[in-house]
């Protein structure tokens, strides 16, 4: 008797203490890397690659232990106008991880995840609420980002980096909406107007204009007072300040002004 009621007090506890005892495996992709962009900032379309390392960890009864870093790649891009973020996400090698059954397995392929949000996710704060999502791995913890209508590259780059890496873009179109943005400032080349660099330039209508150099292709920047893009421009562009105010911008042989300096002003 003695030794039932033993027995079925071990069969009694055996599901707590397997439940203790469960593994759990996440993936820490935290030092993926920025290594290319496009359109930033004043596209409508957006591109970005990255790759790094992505770490698989196991957690059993509150410890973790290391158990694998895999090389990872990711793809994202964004529609303006669509207001649609798409991003890819795939190991290089595959990621061994225990699934439903217990036993140490190989993942491999690609996770695919589309949101929709009020602005790019990548370069700022953005809502986002998850439209679609195919995990080809069968791996449930590379899901758990859209569950929570999250990116999973989110976090992963700033606007200051996405700038720096995208290519030289054409600038807005007349009449486009101009892009918010707050724009590093970047030590300027030499130029005919250094105060007007360092500290803006108020024209005659009640506007002012702000300067700055970004990116690797050192671009022009131009600014309202309120920070938002009015023009980007390449970086052989050469600012002119005439006898009679006008602030003109020379690319080549176009000659465009940008407006006429307020009296009083530097």
């Amino acid at each position: 008797m003695i030794r039932t009621v033993f027995a079925l007090a071990v069969m009694a506890c055996a599901p707590f203490a397997a439940r203790a005892q469960v593994n759990v495996y996440t993936i820490d992709c935290s030092k993926l890397k920025l290594r290319a962009s496009e359109g930033v900032p004043t596209m409508a379309k957006h591109s970005y690659d990255f790759e790094g390392e992505c770490r698989v960890q196991r957690h059993v009864s509150g410890a973790s232990f290391p158990v694998q870093a895999v090389f990872a790649r990711a793809t994202a891009s964004w529609d303006a106008q669509t207001k649609e973020f798409t991003e890819v996400f795939w190991p290089v090698s595959a990621l061994m991880v225990v699934l439903d059954n217990g036993k140490p397995k190989p993942v491999s392929g690609k996770v695919t995840s589309r949101f929709q949000c009020s602005a790019d996710p990548l370069l700022g704060p953005s809502p986002c609420q998850g439209t679609f999502h195919y995990n080809a791995t069968g791996w449930p913890e590379l899901s758990r980002w859209h569950k929570m209508n999250l990116p999973m590259l989110r976090g992963l780059t700033t606007f200051d980096e996405a700038v720096a890496l995208s290519p030289n873009v054409a600038p807005p179109q007349t009449g486009a909406p101009p892009v918010p943005v707050a724009v590093a400032i970047a030590p300027p080349p030499p130029g005919p107007l250094p105060a007007v660099l360092n500290s803006g330039l108020s024209l005659a209508d009640g506007s002012e204009l702000r300067f700055r150099v970004v990116g690797r292709e050192r671009r022009w920047v131009v600014e309202d007072a309120r920070g938002k893009v009015v023009r980007v421009l390449p970086a052989e562009a050469t600012l002119t300040l005439d006898r009679s105010g006008s602030v003109r911008v020379t690319v080549g042989r176009a000659i465009t002004e940008l407006g006429v300096v307020r009296s009083g002003s530097p």
